[in-house]
């Protein structure tokens, strides 16, 4: 199912990006793998719902932008 299988992808990519922004940003420590690995399972699970909310990937047109 090709559907599932983005979306696999989405969520491991979101993670990467957030696991890497929280390493370079110096809030964590590389030696709490675990602890950076769920926090950012967390973080993925809910933007990939806000994403489910708005498909359009927030690129739709808005008022503002007429």
């Amino acid at each position: 199912m090709p559907g599932a299988e983005v979306r696999i992808i989405q969520s491991q990519v979101i993670k990467a990006i957030i696991i890497q922004a929280m390493v370079q940003s110096g809030v964590v420590m590389t030696g709490n793998a675990d602890r950076i690995e769920a926090g950012a399972e967390a973080a993925s699970n809910e933007i990939l719902e806000e994403m489910k909310k708005d498909p359009s990937g927030g690129n739709r047109e808005r008022p503002m932008d007429k």
